[in-house]
């Protein structure tokens, strides 16, 4: 019986066990539950993008920037060893085409990678958001999460704009004017936040669409899950840890 319960305790302590509710899935029992190093590298990388201009040198440092928040992603929501592990090295396959792409400049290479880099900030903010939900109650965590898949969603479509705008023979706005990364990010941004300047407006009706999607999941994004995060900041968790005590009692 002695032997059993030994056995036990040491399956509970041998697991990276994080401090969150557990949920079944594998990877949980690696999250880590740090977001804010993700928050800093995407806002650094949205620095980056408003200052990048013609630079193909900033412009390549924001996707790794990006691709850098993508894999402190992974690392925070949880994923198995080898699953970390080929997302490692899809990051260093996407960082060279990030790289060589503002080493050459070549607009199918520009496409190539800006729908890559899109893709993968697609799949992190979707396991931002199932992190999240993986849990019962809400931390500031959870909070600083749910901003950071927002920042996500607005750098996904701004690099699929981006993409869209170097596939297109005409220019992907109606002032006709060759565009940077920085003044795609400046327009998701703007079209997420529903501010609407007005300053740059879609061409064809392929930009239009992904606008209207991008408002869409924007505020489907802030206002219900942002709104129920900030509303339920501060619930009890159930305890994830064994309970030493009732152990010792019987």
């Amino acid at each position: 019986m002695r032997d059993s319960c030994a056995g036990d305790a040491a399956t509970n302590y041998a697991r990276p066990v994080s401090s969150r509710v557990p949920a079944q899935r594998p990877g949980a029992y690696f999250a880590t539950d740090r977001y804010l190093p993700v928050f800093a590298l995407l806002i650094a990388a949205l620095g980056l993008a408003t200052f990048a201009g013609s630079s193909r040198g900033l412009a390549a440092l924001t996707g790794l920037c990006v691709i850098g928040a993508i894999v402190a992603t992974l690392r925070a929501t949880g994923s198995t060893p080898r699953s970390m592990n080929g997302a490692l090295i899809g990051a260093v396959v996407l960082s060279a085409l990030v790289t060589a792409n503002g080493i050459a400049g070549v607009d199918g290479l520009t496409v190539a990678s800006n729908l890559a880099v899109a893709a993968a900030l697609a799949f992190a903010a979707f396991t931002l958001l199932r992190r999240i939900f993986e849990h019962s109650a809400t931390g500031l965590q959870e909070v600083v999460a749910a901003l950071a898949a927002y920042i996500q969603l607005a750098l996904v479509f701004a690099f699929a704009y981006s993409a869209a705008g170097n596939a297109m023979a005409s220019s992907f706005f109606v002032d006709g004017r060759a565009r940077e990364v920085g003044d795609y990010v400046y327009f998701s941004v703007v079209t997420i936040t529903t501010l609407g300047y007005g300053d740059l407006t879609p061409a064809t009706n392929l930009g239009r669409s992904l606008a209207m999607i991008e408002t869409l999941f924007g505020q489907i994004l802030l206002i219900v899950l942002v709104a129920y995060l900030v509303g339920s900041l501060g619930r009890n968790r159930p305890s994830t840890q064994p309970d030493h005590e009732h152990g010792a009692e019987g």
